[in-house]
């Protein structure tokens, strides 16, 4: 009973350490992997409209402060570089890398409507799962031991933690310096 909490705690945030512990615990005490992606299904769902109707609530609640009219004024000016199919591309690239919710606020903000935002965010984010899982199978498969699987999930989403924040940091700098 208490798995089932477990997971539906972590696949709320999605983030990748947490969740990649507890489908591996799931997976050790034979939990049922039909419920599992059911869920992911559910909770990634919930994510997303939560944030796309955060985002118009804001928007529209404070459409007439000087901070949204400047937000306006860069949401505008990057939807004319990103163009129809650059939003798109940014919505996928955002739904494997970023969490759900923030994608369909950002979407909301953008005013991309909520089918596209949905799509680009949900295959983004399932591209995510999917790595997610082969990590888990992959780590379970090739290391015997289950509490070295375990170190091997959480070594990588520390890794890959600390490679997104070096990579982001990196580009802020290199930005500033222009």
């Amino acid at each position: 009973m208490y798995l089932w909490f477990l997971i539906i705690g972590t696949f709320i945030p999605q983030e990748f350490l947490s969740t990649g512990a507890v489908l591996l615990l799931a997976r050790q005490t034979n939990f049922p992997i039909i419920f599992i992606h059911l869920i992911w299904f559910g909770a990634t769902f919930i994510d997303m409209y939560v944030g796309y109707i955060l985002g118009n609530l804001l928007r529209n609640s404070m459409s007439h402060t000087a901070l949204v009219e400047r937000v306006n004024k860069w949401s505008e000016a990057l939807k004319s570089r990103l163009g129809e199919h650059g939003e798109k591309l940014s919505l996928f690239i955002l739904g494997f890398m970023n969490f759900p919710y923030l994608n369909t606020f950002l979407a909301s903000w953008l005013k991309i409507p909520m089918t596209t935002a949905f799509a680009f965010t949900f295959l983004g984010n399932f591209l995510w799962y999917v790595i997610l899982w082969a990590t888990v199978f992959g780590a379970a498969v090739l290391v015997p031991s289950q509490r070295m699987v375990l170190f091997i999930v959480i070594i990588a989403g520390v890794v890959s933690s600390f490679f997104f924040k070096f990579f982001s940091r990196y580009f802020r700098k290199k930005r500033a310096k222009k």
